[in-house]
């Protein structure tokens, strides 16, 4: 691609060393353009020429844009000639980024980016040779990466967050175009992971292995694209040390145990009573 723009440019310089006040060349080189959805995007088409009569440069230069997107055929969806605009209805939403694009800048805006917008744009300017009915055209072809929307992610825990046990912090993002990387880090205290966490930059996940007093705080979840970074938090407690986890275990036991005694007792009463009853209907 970047041989076929010089070639371009050199073909260009050549026809306008035959006229110097027609110096006619691309001076932007980008190739390859991102973008996410919905988000509006600038593809740079400028160049140079030497027209020094302003008021004639709407008759000597033409100006088309193409699109070509994988499953289509190229389109033509813009073209600025003799001072107007043509702009393909079905593409309303591209629109040249300056009122006069002859006087060297076609570069074209496409607002609210869709999926479908991704494909191969092509810039073409034709200029008139003075006194002469031929022109030159300069050709260059802009490759353009619409992105998913990278939506934030979302942060839970698994384990039971007891010191000794083992926990692992979850963080995913339902939405976004890969490659996408997921780091870790703590909010709290000396922000440090301590030495028994191990992330997952892929999975997104954080173990933290035989919990200790060091791993309390809160900690950050992000994700990240080639353009986007999205976050997360969580808490990781620190009221479940030995002490309190054996009262609350205890506590937990003797509610199951005075549930089973209210229980045997309800069962009891009630079949004495049923027995009572019985016995009185026989005695009558």
């Amino acid at each position: 691609m970047m041989m076929s723009v010089l070639w371009y440019f050199a073909a260009g310089l050549a026809f306008c060393t035959k006229n110097p006040a027609w110096a006619f060349a691309f001076i932007s080189t980008e190739e390859d353009y991102y973008a996410v959805q919905e988000s509006n995007v600038t593809i740079s088409c400028k160049f140079i020429q030497d027209i020094h009569d302003v008021h004639d440069i709407s008759n000597k230069i033409i100006i088309r844009w193409y699109f070509k997107s994988p499953e289509e055929k190229q389109t033509e969806i813009l073209m600025y000639h003799g001072g107007q605009l043509d702009i393909d209805p079905n593409y309303s939403r591209v629109h040249f980024t300056t009122p006069e694009p002859g006087h060297g800048d076609a570069s074209i805006e496409i607002s609210d980016l869709r999926m479908s917008d991704e494909g191969i744009y092509q810039c073409s300017v034709w200029c008139k040779h003075k006194g002469n009915s031929g022109g030159v055209t300069l050709i260059q072809h802009m490759n353009l990466k619409v992105m998913e929307k990278l939506s934030a992610p979302v942060c839970a825990m698994e384990g039971d967050p007891v010191w000794g046990n083992d926990v692992t912090f979850q963080c995913e993002s339902s939405q976004g175009t890969p490659p996408l990387n997921y780091s870790w880090e703590k909010m709290s205290e000396n922000q440090m992971l301590a030495p028994n966490a191990s992330g997952d930059a892929i999975g997104g996940n954080l173990t933290l292995k035989r919990l200790s007093e060091d791993n309390c705080g809160s900690y950050r979840c992000t994700v990240e694209n080639l353009l986007e970074t999205q976050l997360c938090e969580i808490l990781l407690p620190c009221l479940n040390d030995p002490v309190v986890a054996r009262r609350n275990k205890i506590k937990v036991i003797t509610a199951v145990a005075m549930s089973i005694v209210i229980l045997l007792v309800v069962i009891v009463v009630g079949f004495w009573s049923l027995r009572r009853i019985n016995q009185e209907q026989v005695s009558n």
